[in-house]
């Protein structure tokens, strides 16, 4: 009880007036005072602000596809868009001659018929060229329609 921190209680109950003094600690020296505080200056730091540039592309990037995603939604909502359809209607050989040097010499129509099922979708085709060749870049026959 010898070793008491703090003064004992006066003996009208109320506390001694006197603020009691504490033993310095061992890092710390007899009678030498502190430095003076002196905060670093701010450096300007450049990855704060290649960071924030980085993220407001990605988002900015993010925003530009959910709007394209949107609007593709949209553009299929409204049209609902169906691939054609292509059937041969109809082939015909109108001329079939064989000559004596081994060559063939036909003359063939084909009818294709395109059927568009989109109502609000319209195509438009350009005239069309055939060539048949071989592996061996022998050309059998062309046309076009």
């Amino acid at each position: 009880m010898a070793d008491r921190v703090y003064p004992k209680q006066a003996t009208n109950g109320t506390a001694a007036a006197t603020n009691p003094s504490f033993p310095a600690t061992k890092a710390q020296q007899y009678g030498a005072s502190r430095p003076v505080y002196r905060p670093q200056p701010e450096r300007h730091r450049y990855r704060r602000s290649c960071c924030s540039c980085c993220l407001w592309t990605t988002i900015a990037i993010l925003v530009l596809i959910l709007i394209a995603a949107a609007a593709s939604a949209i553009l299929y909502v409204l049209y609902r868009p169906h691939r054609p359809t292509f059937t041969v209607s109809s082939l015909k050989i109108s001329a079939l001659n064989v000559t004596s040097a081994s060559k063939l010499i036909t003359n063939i129509n084909l009818n294709v018929t395109a059927k568009n099922p989109n109502k609000k979708v319209v195509y438009s085709y350009n005239p069309i060229t055939v060539a048949l060749v071989t592996d061996d870049d022998i050309a059998i026959g062309e046309g076009s329609f």
